[in-house]
């Protein structure tokens, strides 16, 4: 298989990873945010962790081939998802300054996930891969 066939295929298996991992993500959020009426930063600071932890097992299972023993891929996946979940704090807060996106708060999430799809690809790539391309 060519390697860009191989790029996309495993694109698309994260894809549908994140597509998972971002359901709990916006359904935790919303939740929190709607019915319990959390601030939209201390909603995120609960659903972005749970996400991670599912999409994490998920990578691992269905989407990459580790080269690294298990420690240091949760480690080195994990410190992506922590600089990813300090970036998604900031985008969150950025985008609800936006009157529209705060009174959308699902097109605000959808937003936030398009924008941390390519960091969160090629850096998990490298934690499980130890490689970026």
């Amino acid at each position: 298989m060519s390697k860009a066939k191989e790029l996309l295929k495993l694109k698309s298996k994260f894809l549908v990873t994140a597509v998972i991992a971002t359901a709990i993500d916006i359904g935790l959020y919303l939740l929190l945010y709607h019915q319990l009426a959390w601030s939209e930063v201390a909603a995120q600071s609960v659903a972005y962790p749970i996400a991670v932890l599912c999409k994490f097992f998920l990578e691992k299972y269905f989407v990459f081939e580790s080269n690294r023993k298990a420690g240091q891929t949760f480690a080195l996946a994990m410190l992506v998802s922590g600089i990813g979940y300090l970036l998604s704090l900031g985008l969150v807060y950025l985008l609800s300054q936006n009157t529209f996106l705060a009174a959308h708060q699902l097109l605000l999430k959808i937003v936030e996930k398009g924008l941390l799809f390519f960091y969160n690809f090629y850096f998990k790539r490298f934690a499980f891969e130890k490689r970026f391309v």
